[in-house]
């Protein structure tokens, strides 16, 4: 067996695969070089983050599975046609620019903090290769087996831009600034989260270190003033709709606009999703393990007045739906924790009437 190492690390992506393109050696490498390096929200340590265009993913999903129902159809095996044109997912599209991309996946790092793994990978048994004869000269092209390493288990999982673009605001917007803030440009305020998340590295002695601390086993140029992929996502459609939701605006010029943190439409953002959540019987019921914590009423109780005795478990039902509902929106509160800083956690916690708890439990 052969080490392919670390410049063969693996990625497995779950979610849009079609935001990628098709997952070829090109395109891996592209994928590579569209990834970012940004603060993460809650430590702001390095972590690295893809921005990518979702119309675009959702139109080459669309037409991924018009093919294939073409396909199915097609059970003489002849050309897929539709009017007489074939019908393809095509090769893939040009990366789109930095103004398309309206969003963001976090690159989560999956691996245990005390134990080292490795990644064992075989050859497709489907079509396997000719065996290798013993005494025969190295051949890259023929190696059967090979481990890597680095076992961790990478995934790209949507995130909500504005959780990034709270961190960004931070350094120009301190929820504990006295008096009124003022409206400062993108640039400036993109500019100041640079130069600050970029020195706070640097005093912890992270700008050199390879791995330490990191999110996801990532780490910052050595060497740079400031942070400039936070000036590259500044550019992004994801970004600037993230501004817009985070920020009261107005327009000098036709051609500037300047921003200030509102923290009234943020928390309004933050507490929609947690009732949105709360509400959602089905998000619980599918995530035992996160959603729905032990002390969680069981999707049987919560629906104890359909059968025998409806009408008098409707009597209680009222106050038994209102406890489910506060205890839902405590654990989401502490579920946001991870993307927010403390002083957004505690500012959350407020807005929604929840005792902070290690558990997300009042």
């Amino acid at each position: 067996m052969t080490d392919p190492g670390p410049s063969r690390r693996r990625i497995i992506v779950a979610g849009p695969l079609e935001a990628l393109g098709q997952w070829t050696e090109d395109a891996d490498r592209e994928a590579r070089r569209a990834l970012l390096t940004l603060p993460h929200p809650r430590s702001g340590l390095p972590a690295y983050f893809l921005p990518y265009c979702r119309r675009n993913a959702r139109r080459q999903q669309a037409e991924g599975e018009r093919t294939a129902s073409v396909n199915d159809a097609n059970i003489d095996g002849d050309a897929d046609r539709d009017g007489g044109k074939t019908l393809s997912s095509g090769p893939a599209e040009e990366p789109s620019a930095a103004k398309d991309k309206d969003g963001v996946l976090e690159l989560v790092a999956i691996k245990p903090d005390t134990q080292q793994r490795s990644w064992l990978l075989g050859p497709d048994m489907k079509n396997p290769p000719e065996p290798v004869q013993i005494g025969a000269p190295p051949d890259e092209e023929r190696v059967v087996d090979s481990v890597i390493g680095d076992g961790a288990l990478h995934m790209l999982s949507p995130i909500d831009p504005l959780f990034l673009i709270l961190c960004l605001l931070a350094p120009a917007f301190p929820l504990d600034a006295d008096g009124t803030l003022s409206f400062l440009t993108q640039e400036d305020i993109l500019e100041r989260a640079a130069r600050h998340w970029s020195a706070r590295l640097a005093s912890r002695g992270l700008m050199n270190d390879h791995h330490s601390g990191s999110k996801n086993g990532c780490m910052a140029s050595s060497g740079q003033d400031d942070w400039r992929d936070v000036l590259e996502f500044g550019e992004t459609a994801a970004a600037q709709e993230a501004f817009v939701r985070a920020c009261d605006a107005q327009d000098v010029s036709a051609d500037l606009r300047v921003y200030r943190l509102s923290r009234a439409k943020v928390l309004a953002e933050l507490t929609q999703k947690v009732d949105a959540l709360a509400g959602a019987n089905d998000a619980f019921i599918a995530a035992p393990n996160t959603l729905g914590r032990k002390y969680w009423p069981t999707a049987a109780e919560e629906e104890e007045g359909k059968g025998t005795g409806r009408r008098e478990s409707q009597k209680k039902g009222s106050k038994e739906s209102g406890a489910v509902h506060a205890r839902r929106r405590a654990v989401l509160q502490h579920v946001l924790t991870t993307w927010l800083s403390d002083e957004w956690v505690q500012a959350v916690a407020q807005a929604l009437g929840v005792a902070l708890d290690p558990e997300g439990r009042k």
